[in-house]
């Protein structure tokens, strides 16, 4: 397999490839080595899409599929936070994972545009473990409705 140094090579290869779609977000030195790992991506809602935002702790529940390292977290909302930042934390087995939590801040709609971004400081995931989101923090005037988080991870 020749090296795929081109951003076109490799969105050649996401939009052709047998496993297109589980195939993302691939760093340049890994493309450029001709080298892909396995990626996977847990999307989940943590309200309904018209709902507020509520403080909770297990608002999500879930299982992995497999096991994992995680490489990135984000959280997106339909109607931003007002007041105060939204404050999401991850956990893997009742633990956080995040030595920085994920925050969607005020008046705005996702996490990538967070002033302070989440740090992750335990990216191993097993298979089957429990992963639980936490609701920390809402907007104290606008709580913030429609949050979804995504985990992002290889396999």
């Amino acid at each position: 397999m020749s090296n795929l140094t081109t951003s076109p090579d490799v969105d050649a290869l996401l939009t052709s490839g047998t496993n297109a779609e589980m195939i993302t977000k691939l760093g340049a030195a890994t493309a450029a080595q001709g080298v892909f790992a396995e990626a996977v991506v847990y999307p989940v809602t943590a309200t309904a899409e018209n709902g507020a935002a509520a403080v909770g702790v297990n608002v999500v529940r879930f299982r992995s599929v497999s096991a994992f390292t995680l490489t990135e977290v984000r959280a997106s909302c339909k109607i931003a936070p007002t007041g105060s930042a939204l404050i999401i934390d991850v956990n893997n087995g009742g633990t956080s994972v995040l030595s920085t939590k994920l925050s969607v801040d005020i008046g705005e709609t996702t996490s990538t545009t967070s002033a302070v971004p989440a740090v992750i400081s335990s990216a191993t995931i097993a298979d089957d473990a429990v992963i639980t989101i936490d609701i920390d923090q809402v907007g104290s005037t606008v709580a913030g409705t429609g949050v979804k988080v995504s985990l992002y991870g290889t396999v």
